[in-house]
């Protein structure tokens, strides 16, 4: 199984080599004669690096950010900058508001709220497009879906400078004090973004966290890779077995 590390590596390969506009045998004609190596690539070997299975050797990785005019950082998910020359913030990059009618996009997923001035408390909340509400946790509350609100997939820049802000991303303390974590990934690509952002779970040992797939990210990404977003698993379960429980009750 591919590690977190090799994953992203996989991916970032196969983004630049589509971007190149290569398949894997063209790339492994041109990247041979671009390397002078004593054999040609083989295709089977590019599958195994994009797909995570296997990480290229370290002399094989330079010469990639030589080809692709990439960092090996880049190239290794050490740092979301192509090169030292590449200033690309990921808050400018990454679309934070939620347009109000894409919201049944994000049913059933954290979504950050915030409105004018003294109307709600900024917060993370688990949306039910299908209720038209949002639960959120940290004030006990439903909010019904409403036009005059901001939705985010993550903390608006204005609002991340507020101290208060701090209480929605999560300190290593407490996530190891929850079963269930919300992560968002920081990335800059959008592919790794959709791979890693989700809902993780400790290993037996709590030697890290783990997603469904398999997936499994180290503790000291915390804040560098990813954020735990403050937001319980439990609040959505119960909202639903409450909805279940209504439904009965209904019937009855």
């Amino acid at each position: 199984m591919a590690n977190r590390g090799s994953e992203i590596t996989g991916s970032r390969l196969k983004s630049l080599r589509v971007e190149a506009g290569l398949n894997q045998k063209e790339f492994c004609e041109k990247f041979s004669d671009f390397s002078v190596r004593d054999t040609e690539l083989k295709p089977m070997t590019v599958s195994n690096w994009e797909t995570g299975k296997v990480l290229p050797i370290t002399s094989d990785i330079i010469k990639l950010s030589d080809y692709y005019n990439v960092s090996s950082d880049y190239i290794l998910g050490l740092s979301d900058k192509r090169s030292d020359d590449d200033n690309t913030s990921p808050i400018q990059d990454r679309k934070i508001k939620i347009p109000f009618n894409k919201l049944k996009d994000y049913d059933g997923k954290p979504v950050f709220v915030s409105g004018p001035t003294g109307s709600i408390s900024p917060q993370w909340g688990i949306l039910l497009y299908k209720q038209k509400v949002l639960v959120c946790p940290h004030d006990n509350m439903r909010l019904a879906l409403d036009g005059r609100f901001t939705y985010s997939t993550t903390v608006p820049e204005e609002l991340v400078t507020n101290r208060d802000s701090a209480t929605y991303y999560l300190g290593l303390e407490d996530i190891k004090n929850m079963d269930d974590i919300y992560i968002e990934s920081i990335s800059l690509d959008p592919y790794l973004r959709g791979q890693i952002t989700g809902w993780y779970h400790h290993t037996p040992e709590k030697t890290c966290l783990v997603n469904d797939r398999g997936l499994a990210l180290s503790y000291e990404g915390l804040d560098v890779y990813y954020r735990a977003l403050g937001i319980r698993k439990a609040a959505l379960g119960a909202t639903k077995a409450a909805k279940r429980s209504s439904n009965k009750a209904k019937k009855k």
